[in-house]
């Protein structure tokens, strides 16, 4: 019997292409729990108590995208073995946008009560005759209900979290300070927000007519400036699945 030697071979060393650094906010203060995110990838962490951050990467030239809740996106290009000081700036658009509350308005940043928020171009974006179906499945807690689909009888009977009575559950509807029954036609393009009020805390301006949650809705409103003119228009059928004998 021939025997033949044995040869290990040496196990293949693997890179380590490590970037670590530290992200800070404008006032030198650590940001706890930013996203750092290899780009194009799901490769990532979360910076520590410190601000402090540390992963490997795929490739030694990367690009590293940083994230944080009230703060603006940003990319940053990096090498590995890089220690990196980033500085992020606060989102101040986002931090200072206000949401129309009961009788007035409040900086989204501070709302405490379940409100939900939708501007008029995602209104305006669904070629939709009547509003009101505009909100199924677009906003949290609001459950819509189309019993038919006979023109000018399509609209939809708005729950908001369910029914809470065996009488009128429908939601009250205000728009621009005004409570209305008939609102579903409204021309979408001239609507510039739609806020549902969910929670108690919220409805608690409109009292007892608020108990089953309020839908507010807010008009656009002329701007100081040039006149602009846009257009923007559809054209659709509708037809019946099953002609009756």
């Amino acid at each position: 019997m021939l025997l033949l030697p044995l040869y290990q071979l040496p196990p293949q060393q693997a890179t380590n292409r490590i970037i670590a650094g530290t992200i800070r906010d404008n006032t030198g203060e650590p940001v706890i729990g930013a996203n750092v995110i290899e780009k194009g990838t799901l490769n990532g962490t979360l910076t520590d108590i410190d601000g402090n951050f540390s992963f490997n990467v795929s490739q030694n030239e990367i690009q590293l995208e940083i994230t944080y809740i009230g703060y603006e996106p940003q990319t940053v290009r990096a090498k590995a073995g890089d220690n990196l000081s980033i500085v992020i700036s606060e989102d101040n658009q986002v931090l200072d946008e206000v949401v129309v509350v009961g009788y007035g308005v409040q900086k989204k940043s501070s709302l405490t009560s379940a409100i939900s928020n939708m501007k008029g171009d995602e209104v305006a974006r669904n070629p939709v005759a009547n509003i009101s179906n505009t909100l199924a499945g677009r906003v949290s807690g609001v459950i819509a209900r189309q019993s038919s689909g006979e023109p000018d009888s399509d609209g939809s009977d708005i729950y908001i979290r369910g029914r809470g009575t065996m009488g009128e559950s429908k939601a009250l509807v205000v728009v621009d300070g005004i409570p209305r029954e008939n609102y579903s036609r409204l021309d979408p393009n001239s609507i510039e927000s739609i806020t549902i009020l969910k929670d108690a805390a919220a409805v608690a301006p409109y009292g007892l007519a608020g108990a089953n949650g309020v839908i507010l809705v807010t008009t656009k409103k002329g701007k100081t400036g040039k006149a602009t003119i846009s257009y923007n228009g559809y054209i659709g059928f509708q037809n019946p699945t099953r002609m009756p004998e």
